[in-house]
């Protein structure tokens, strides 16, 4: 999984972003926060630190969420609205760029491997990958 989610980070590196996954603590009292009703004008932080909490379950190297590929698409055009598709050609996802400077990219999920999982490259955020695995917290977040 690791070659996998390193060829990815060549092709954002090869597309002008920046790949950066930094480790989240797994913490058993760790619950899942859920993701805030949409509101208009809402920023990153609005989305996925609501009260301060990061969104999702704490896993190996990112935040986990429910609702597979739906639910990874449903975000993605979230936290997109109003953003420039910035899309390599061949790239197996989606790239876009926010007027506030932030990168958001949606993975396609790996038969076999990786799930549905968005990138999210800012400066201002301590979330950089949300995965949204069949059973959030129980199956290890396809690594």
């Amino acid at each position: 999984m690791t070659h996998i989610r390193s060829r990815f980070a060549a092709l954002l590196v090869a597309a002008g972003a920046v790949a950066v996954i930094a480790p989240g603590p797994v913490r058993a009292q760790d619950a899942g926060v859920a993701l805030p009703p949409a509101k208009p004008g809402e920023t990153l932080a609005d989305v996925l630190l609501p009260g301060g909490k990061p969104v999702g379950l704490a896993s190996k190297q990112m935040r986990e969420l429910p609702g597979g590929e739906q639910g990874a698409n449903a975000l993605f055009s979230r936290l997109t609205a109003g953003a420039t598709d910035v899309t390599p050609p061949n790239f197996p996802g989606r790239v876009s760029k926010r007027s506030d400077g932030a990168t958001i990219t949606f993975l396609l999920p790996v038969k076999g491997g990786a799930p549905p999982t968005i990138l999210v490259q800012s400066a201002k955020l301590p979330i950089s990958q949300l995965q949204f695995p069949a059973n959030p917290g129980r199956d290890g977040g396809g690594m």
